[in-house]
């Protein structure tokens, strides 16, 4: 019973072992490209200027109103209040500035900039959706699963 006992101990620690060395990676690999992240920003705005004044754009737009679509304003599209007219999207302001329209530049017309720019501007910079079609669409896929 006793040999029982501690090959049970034994098999526990080995597995709070193991889940404490998965959880330390995680959260260390999220700290790494979180690092990454903002330092290839760094660089991209030290390259492009314009981004910087891009991302201010971006951080001036303020979530008001009965609903807010953030998809719709990096998309651009059209308004559905007072007259209709179009907006351009953020999206096509940071396709003339990083990736594949910026060919002539060996580090902006990158991939791995436009990923890095797309991540800070869209995902870090702009405000959820709130109470918008993109939610009820999620919501309805996640229904049909």
């Amino acid at each position: 019973m006793k040999i029982n006992i501690n090959q049970q101990l034994t098999d526990e620690l080995e597995q709070n072992a193991e889940l404490l060395n998965k959880t330390v990676t995680k959260t260390l690999t999220a700290a790494i490209r979180q690092q990454y992240k903002q330092l290839m920003w760094q660089k991209l705005c030290e390259q492009e200027p314009k981004l910087k004044a891009l991302q201010g754009e971006i951080l001036s737009v303020k979530d008001e109103g009965k609903s807010f679509c953030a998809n719709d304003l990096w998309q651009g599209g059209y308004t559905r209040e007072g007259p209709i007219f179009r907006i351009e999207g953020f999206r096509s302001k940071l396709d003339d500035l990083v990736g594949w329209s910026r060919k002539d530049h060996p580090v902006l017309g990158t991939h791995e900039a436009y990923r890095v720019a797309h991540q800070v501007l869209f995902l870090d910079s702009l405000p959820d959706c709130r109470e918008c079609r993109c939610l009820v669409i999620d919501g309805f896929l996640e229904a049909s699963r």
